[in-house]
């Protein structure tokens, strides 16, 4: 089943592809390749490239959510919820705000047919 997505979701996906390809362990690394392929010639299509300054960018927000997430993570672990992890949260939420609005940037840029919508 194939849905259409904005724009600026596609390059999401690809930068967290991205991410992905080098975190993860090789056995996941050729899948993860095939699809980062793929979204890279849609960006094309509509006029983006993965080393755009936009793709770049937004790939370090997501690394920056990345790096919180896990964070968290380490905090929960060992029963710290405390005022580390209520800042590292606040990190998330502001990461979050800021991977919406190059999102919502780029399906402007490209005149995407669906945009990111969020609350305000």
């Amino acid at each position: 089943m194939k849905i259409e997505v904005s724009n600026g979701e596609i390059v999401d996906r690809a930068t967290i592809l991205m991410i992905k390809a080098e975190k993860l362990p090789e056995p996941y690394r050729a899948e993860l390749e095939a699809e980062m392929q793929a979204l890279c010639n849609a960006m094309r299509g509509f006029g983006i490239d993965c080393s755009d300054e936009v793709t770049v960018e937004l790939r370090r927000v997501n690394e920056g959510i990345w790096e919180s997430i896990g964070r968290q993570e380490e905090i929960l672990k060992f029963g710290k919820a405390d005022l580390e992890f209520a800042k590292v949260s606040a990190e998330v939420v502001r990461l979050n705000r800021k991977r919406y609005e190059l999102k919502r940037a780029i399906d402007e840029m490209t005149g995407s047919r669906t945009r990111e919508f969020k609350q305000e």
